[in-house]
C-alpha cells in the first residue's frame, strides 16, 4: 500500500496559510503598533507648536518634547488595552505596558522638575 499526498483544496490551503503567517506575523504588527505610536508622538509635538503666535517664536522646548513622550507613553498602553485581542504575545505585552508607564514617569518627572535644564534665569532670583 502506497500513500500518495492528496492535494489539498483551496479552502484547506487558506485555513494552512492563515495559522501559519498569525504567528510569522508576531513581529511585523509590533513593529506596525511601535511605528503608530512613533509616529503620533512625532505629530503630537509637531502640534504642540500650533499654540505659536508668529514663526520667529518657534524653537525646541524640552517641555513640549517631555509632554509628547509623556502623552505617547499613555497611548500606548490605551492603544495596546485595545488591541489585546490581536497582540497576543503576553511577554512583548508586558514590555509595551511597562515601557509605557516607564516613559510617563520619566516624562512626567523631567517636565516637573526642570532638572534637565541648565541655563540660568534671571527672573528666579
Amino acid at each position: 500500500m502506497s500513500t500518495t499526498p492528496q492535494p489539498q483544496s483551496s479552502s484547506q490551503s487558506a485555513s494552512v496559510d492563515a495559522s501559519s503567517s498569525s504567528h510569522d506575523q508576531d513581529g511585523p504588527s509590533y513593529l506596525r503598533f511601535a511605528a503608530m505610536i512613533a509616529t503620533s508622538a512625532l505629530v503630537m509635538f509637531g502640534l504642540k507648536y500650533t499654540s505659536t503666535y508668529a514663526l520667529d517664536h518657534v524653537w525646541f522646548s524640552e517641555t513640549r518634547a517631555y509632554m509628547a513622550l509623556l502623552m505617547g507613553g499613555a497611548m500606548a498602553i490605551v492603544m495596546l488595552l485595545f488591541m489585546l485581542g490581536m497582540c497576543r504575545n503576553t511577554k512583548i505585552n508586558a514590555g509595551i505596558f511597562s515601557g509605557g508607564l516607564w516613559l510617563m514617569t520619566g516624562s512626567l518627572f523631567f517636565v516637573r522638575s526642570q532638572s534637565p535644564s541648565t541655563t540660568r534665569t534671571t527672573w528666579r532670583r
